[in-house]
């Protein structure tokens, strides 16, 4: 039992991680004024933490010439979409909370998952859109409705002018969360192949920070005009841990890399996301990281509750 249970755990944790990676990350853009700056913060720290463990295990870090031949040219692409991931949730959470800033991704990661698995894009086993994953996916938008406009569409009274419901105005952020899930599946999927050619995950998990820490260091170049943080530090008192959240991305790799073999892809999955689901209703409840309260309440309870249960039908009965 006890053997079992420390996986599970481990699982919960590499999850949980992400939300607060996020919030963290969130303070930090607030600090900096810049979502590109905190971003390529992040990556720095990510990738240094890579190389330390990559140096420590002897696995290196270069690609072998030969690999530029074989592997194909988006397999070297992973780092942008990064990019997307990373900087969407920086400017998605202040707008939306935690909650939402984790699931709506979720959502579009999973659809986006489920169109690869089904079409075997980027060199994909083909796994068939069965009976129990189209069953997961009702879940699992249902959930995310009753969590993201149900409430308000309840609470909302009946308007006698033509004005916007409360949810409908946050319909460029929720559709911002769902494209940033899209491209976390389809950075997944895309590192997942590079692993598979370079025979080392780790390997290209440090690839893909180092290809997102050069984008991002052409965009600040082009956009903030060079990098400046003791500049926009000078006059703002920030917490020391709003530097923190580059260091928790390679410990949810480490994590899940070293679980795979013992408990399963399928079973990781699920637990990392029902982490992810976790942390995210915490740090909303609480406001941890001075993020701004969003209370739950029972219904978004019970949407998540639904997005669980899509989860695992989806994922584990693929």
């Amino acid at each position: 039992m006890k053997t079992i249970l420390l996986p599970i755990f481990l699982g919960l944790f590499a999850g949980f991680i992400l939300p607060v990676q996020t919030a963290i990350n969130s303070k930090l853009r607030s600090t900096l004024d810049s979502p590109f700056l905190s971003a390529l913060a992040s990556f720095s720290f990510g990738m240094l933490t890579l190389l330390i463990v990559l140096e420590i295990t002897r696995i290196g870090i270069l690609p072998a010439l030969a690999d530029f031949q074989t592997i194909a040219w988006w397999g070297w692409t992973g780092g942008l979409l990064g990019i997307i991931v990373l900087t969407g949730t920086i400017i998605l959470l202040p707008k939306v909370g935690s909650m939402q800033t984790v699931l709506l991704p979720i959502l579009g990661q999973i659809l986006t998952g489920m169109a690869i698995d089904q079409f075997g894009w980027f060199k994909m086993a083909i796994h068939r859109f069965n009976s129990m994953r189209q069953l997961g996916t009702l879940l699992l938008i249902i959930g995310v409705f009753m969590i993201v406009a149900l409430e308000s569409l309840l609470k909302e009274p009946k308007r006698k002018t033509k004005g916007k419901a409360a949810w409908t105005r946050k319909l460029p952020w929720i559709f911002l969360g769902i494209a940033i899930g899209a491209a976390s599946a389809v950075q997944t999927a895309i590192n997942g192949y590079l692993g598979i050619e370079l025979a080392a995950p780790l390997k290209a998990a440090f690839i893909s920070f180092f290809v997102g820490w050069l984008g991002l260091l052409l965009i600040v170049a082009l956009k903030e005009r060079g990098i400046h943080y003791s500049a926009a530090l000078k006059n703002k008192p920030h917490p020391k841990w709003v530097w923190l959240g580059g260091f928790l991305g390679p410990i949810v790799i480490g994590s899940n890399t070293a679980l795979v073999p013992i408990i399963g892809t399928g079973m990781v999955v699920v637990l990392a996301l029902m982490g992810q689901i976790l942390g995210s209703l915490l740090i909303d409840q609480f406001g941890w990281f001075t993020i701004p309260k969003h209370p739950i309440d029972l219904l978004q309870i019970a949407g998540v509750l639904l997005m669980i249960g899509g989860i695992v039908l989806i994922k584990l009965f693929s």
